[in-house]
């Protein structure tokens, strides 16, 4: 006996050791959240006995890269580093989402739609997340008697007390802010 059951996008074959029920899945991710392998499955039964073959069969696969761009001073530095993330392959035949992390140096100009645009070609679909933390002289300007300073300080007092989609928010909101006081050109992430 064997039952074959649906819902879960990932393959779920219980027990493990000697199956008698199974979630192929979806034949196709549907979202980052559904990285890796989807499957069909090839049934046997043989006297009574069925015996179960995960079968890989999308064609579609989504891949999450994380890039830490600490120290890092120019964006063609960081256009290079989301260009290797394609691979091989060009374009690479995955949905890749690049998650930028660390703390780049305060001259850095992260313009994800120029990234974006300058690296399109290397990839299927290409999402760039940024999660990259402030410029490391905010100590410094925390300590400031300036209104740069009361800046800092209250978007770190809301950041302390703020929920998960408020902090993103917050965080943009600081970086957009010390960009303004240096007087550079401010754009949307």
């Amino acid at each position: 006996d064997f039952a074959l059951l649906g819902h879960y996008h990932e393959m779920r074959l219980r027990p493990s050791d000697a199956p008698m029920y199974g979630y192929p899945g979806s034949p196709e991710p549907l979202s980052f959240g559904e990285e890796g392998a989807h499957y069909v499955f090839l049934l046997e039964a043989d006297a009574g006995k069925v015996s179960v073959e995960p079968i890989a069969i999308n064609e579609l696969s989504y891949r999450t890269s994380v890039l830490d761009i600490t120290d890092l001073a120019t964006s063609d530095a960081v256009r290079e580093l989301i260009q290797q993330c394609a691979g091989e392959a060009v374009p690479s035949p995955e949905v890749v989402r690049v998650v930028v992390t660390g703390q780049p140096e305060p001259e850095l100009d992260l313009d994800r739609e120029g990234l974006l645009h300058s690296c399109a070609q290397y990839f299927r679909y290409l999402e760039i997340v940024d999660r990259t933390d402030p410029p490391s002289e905010l100590e410094q300007i925390r300590s400031e008697s300036t209104t740069r300073g009361r800046f800092v300080r209250l978007i770190e007092a809301q950041l302390e007390t703020a929920q998960e989609g408020e902090r993103e928010v917050l965080q943009e909101a600081l970086q957009y802010g010390l960009q303004g006081f240096a007087g550079m050109g401010v754009r949307r992430r």
